[in-house]
C-alpha cells in the first residue's frame, strides 16, 4: 500500500513538474499554430487568383485589360469555360487565367473536362482536332472552341530564321464570352462591283474578331440594301457607284443606316459618293495631301502622314489619350462643307495635318511632291465622322481619305493601331457597345538593358558605398565598445 501511495505522490510530483508544464505549453501552442494556419488556407483557397497567384511574367499574361473587365462584368448569362485537357497535363498559365475570368463575375465558371474520358461531351460543340488544353466556351445554345494553338502561336522571321511565341489568351477568352453573350451580332456589308479592295487578312480578322459578321453586297443585282445591315463599308472602289446604286445607299441612310467610305488619292470623279457624302458635310479635296512639318508624318516620306488625332469623339479618344499614331500614307484631303446644318448634323474631325500640308495634282506629283506656288496649304483632315439626326433614331457616316492606311504594312509600322482606328470605327457605325482589340503578348524574354553611365553608378553603390558604410559603422561600434 504505502508503495503504491509512493508511485502515485511521485506521479503527481512529475505531473506538477516544470518540465512537464513547459511541453504541455509547447504542444498547445503547436496545436494552436496548426489550426491557425489550416484557417489561414482555407480562407486563401476562397480569395480571387489575382490576390493568391501573382503574375512575376515580363508581358503581364495573366493581367486583365479594360476590355475585358468591362465584357465580362456586363455579361448577363450563365458562362462556362471548360478547360479540355487530361488530369495533370493542365497548362497552369491557362488555367490561371480562367479563374480570374471567373473571379470578375459570378455567373462565369471554370470547369476542368478529361475529353478523353468524355469524347461524347466535346463532339456536341466542335469538330476541330483536340491539341490538349483547348478551351470550350459556353452558354446557352452558343459555343466557341479556342484551340491550344491558337493561345500560343508561333510567327517566324525569314529573314533571321528566328521564332517568336505570341500568347493571346485573354483576347480570344474575351471575343468568345462576347460572341456567346451577346443578341444580335452586328452584321457588315462589303460593297462590290465597283474595283473595291478585299480587306487584309489581318484586318478582316480584327473585325472578326470583334465579333462583327461581314458578307458581300452587289447592290446591281440587290433591290435595297438588306434590312439586318448594321453598316455597309465602301473600301477603295476605283469607279464610281451608279445613279440608281446612290438612291438605294440613300434610301437606306434614310432609314438610320450607317456607311464607312474608304478612297484613295489617285481614284478622282466619285461623283455619285461624293454626293452621298454631302449629305453628311463632308467634301473631298483632290490631290496627294504632303505634310509640311516633320513632326507629322513618317521619317523621309512627308506623303506618309502621321495626323493628328481628335480628343473629342469615341473613335478616336482612346487613341489619342494613348498617345498612339495612326498612319495614313498616300490620302487626299477631306474637309467639312462651309455651311451645313449644324442642328441635325453633328461633323467631327478624327484625323487632321498640321497647318503646313498642302495638296498636289496628280500632274504634279509625277514631277516632284516638294510644295510649289500655287499648291493648295492648310489644315486637311484625312478621316472625319458625320452623324445625322433623324425622325427616329440617326444616321452615320466615316470616311477615311487613304486606302493604304488599310495596308497590314502600314498598320504594322503604327503596331496596329490602323486596324484599332477601324474597328473603333466599325464599333461607333454599328452601334456596338464594346470592341474587342486586344492584342497578344509576345513570350520572348527581353534583356535588361542598362546604360554605361547608369551601370557605373550602381556599381559605385554596391561595390564600394553600401560595404563602406558597414565598415564605417562596424569601426564605430567597435571603438564605442573599446571606450566603455
Amino acid at each position: 500500500m504505502s508503495q503504491q501511495n509512493s508511485m502515485m505522490s511521485k506521479l503527481q510530483a512529475g505531473l506538477r513538474s516544470k518540465t512537464l508544464r513547459v511541453g504541455g505549453y509547447s504542444s498547445l501552442a503547436i496545436a494552436l499554430v496548426l489550426a491557425i494556419a489550416v484557417v489561414i488556407n482555407l480562407m486563401a483557397g476562397s480569395l480571387p487568383t489575382n490576390i493568391t497567384k501573382l503574375d512575376m511574367s515580363s508581358e503581364d499574361l495573366l493581367a486583365l485589360s479594360q476590355q475585358t473587365k468591362s465584357v465580362v462584368s456586363s455579361a448577363n448569362a450563365q458562362v462556362t469555360l471548360y478547360l479540355l485537357a487530361e488530369p495533370g497535363t493542365e497548362d497552369d498559365t491557362i488555367l490561371s487565367l480562367l479563374k480570374r475570368y471567373a473571379d470578375l463575375n459570378s455567373k462565369i465558371s471554370v470547369v476542368k473536362k478529361d475529353p478523353v474520358a468524355y469524347p461524347g461531351f466535346v463532339s456536341q460543340y466542335t469538330n476541330a482536332s483536340l491539341s490538349g488544353n483547348d478551351v470550350l466556351v459556353v452558354s446557352g445554345d452558343r459555343s466557341r472552341f479556342i484551340s491550344y494553338n491558337d493561345i500560343y502561336y508561333y510567327d517566324v522571321d525569314y529573314s533571321t530564321y528566328q521564332y517568336t511565341v505570341t500568347f493571346n489568351g485573354e483576347g480570344l477568352l474575351t471575343s468568345a464570352i462576347d460572341y456567346v453573350t451577346s443578341g444580335n451580332l452586328p452584321k457588315l456589308y462589303t460593297l462590290t462591283g465597283h474595283g473595291e479592295s478585299t480587306l487584309s487578312t489581318s484586318l478582316g480578322d480584327a473585325i472578326s474578331y470583334d465579333n462583327i459578321e461581314m458578307a458581300s453586297l452587289n447592290l446591281l443585282t440587290s433591290e435595297s440594301v438588306p434590312k439586318d445591315a448594321s453598316a455597309v463599308l465602301i473600301n477603295g472602289p476605283t469607279t464610281d457607284i451608279s445613279a440608281d446604286e446612290l438612291a438605294l445607299l440613300q434610301d437606306y441612310m434614310k432609314a438610320g443606316g450607317n456607311v464607312m467610305l474608304v478612297t484613295s488619292y489617285n481614284v478622282e470623279n466619285l461623283t455619285n459618293l461624293y454626293t452621298l457624302m454631302a449629305d453628311y458635310a463632308i467634301e473631298p479635296a483632290a490631290g496627294l495631301l504632303v505634310e509640311g512639318s516633320s513632326s507629322n508624318h513618317m521619317r523621309g516620306y512627308a506623303y506618309y502622314l502621321l495626323p493628328n488625332i481628335s480628343s473629342a469623339h469615341s473613335i478616336t479618344a482612346p487613341l489619342a489619350s494613348g498617345n498612339y499614331y495612326v498612319c495614313t500614307p498616300l490620302a487626299h484631303g477631306l474637309t467639312l462643307a462651309k455651311e451645313y446644318d449644324t442642328e441635325t448634323i453633328t461633323a467631327t474631325k478624327l484625323l487632321f495635318t498640321s497647318s503646313s500640308a498642302y495638296l498636289k495634282s496628280l500632274d504634279a506629283v509625277k514631277e516632284s511632291t516638294e510644295k510649289a506656288d500655287g499648291d493648295p496649304t492648310g489644315t486637311y483632315c484625312t478621316a472625319i465622322a458625320s452623324e445625322k439626326a433623324l425622325s427616329s433614331g440617326s444616321s452615320r457616316v466615316v470616311w477615311l481619305s487613304s486606302l493604304q492606311a488599310m495596308s497590314e504594312t502600314a498598320d504594322g509600322w503604327v503596331s496596329g493601331t490602323n486596324s484599332d482606328f477601324v474597328i473603333n470605327a466599325l464599333d461607333w457605325l454599328c452601334q456596338k457597345e464594346s470592341s474587342i482589340s486586344i492584342r497578344g503578348k509576345n513570350l520572348q524574354l527581353d534583356a535588361l538593358t542598362v546604360p554605361s553611365g547608369v551601370a557605373n553608378t550602381w556599381n559605385t553603390i554596391l561595390i564600394f558605398l553600401i560595404p563602406g558604410a558597414f565598415l564605417v559603422s562596424g569601426i564605430v561600434v567597435f571603438v564605442r565598445r573599446k571606450r566603455k
